[in-house]
């Protein structure tokens, strides 16, 4: 686990054994990324004792994740907006 002091900024809460598995499908060891596990959530004002959930460092993830990817202009004759729950299909912009 990495130290709080060293982070600043973005965090978020995953279930830890479900996500390890799938970061390690893509050679991502989630543990390098993992802030906290809290031993105690609170849930609609009920505490209730943590197993799976811990915090880890979003924005230091996404950053990895981003600079192992190559970003390039590609033709294509069908865009797919992706952005949000709802899905639209664009022509070709020209």
């Amino acid at each position: 686990m990495r130290e709080q002091s060293q982070t600043a900024g973005v965090h978020g809460g995953i279930a830890y054994k479900q996500a390890k598995e799938l970061y390690r499908e893509i050679g991502i060891d989630l543990d390098e990324y993992v802030l906290l596990k809290p031993k105690y959530a609170v849930t609609n004002g009920i505490k209730i004792k943590n197993r799976n959930i811990v915090i880890f460092d979003k924005k230091k993830l996404l950053e990895d994740l981003w600079s192992q990817i190559e970003f390039k202009e590609v033709k294509a004759d069908l865009y797919v907006d992706a952005t949000g729950y709802k899905r639209a299909l664009l022509n070709n912009i020209s």
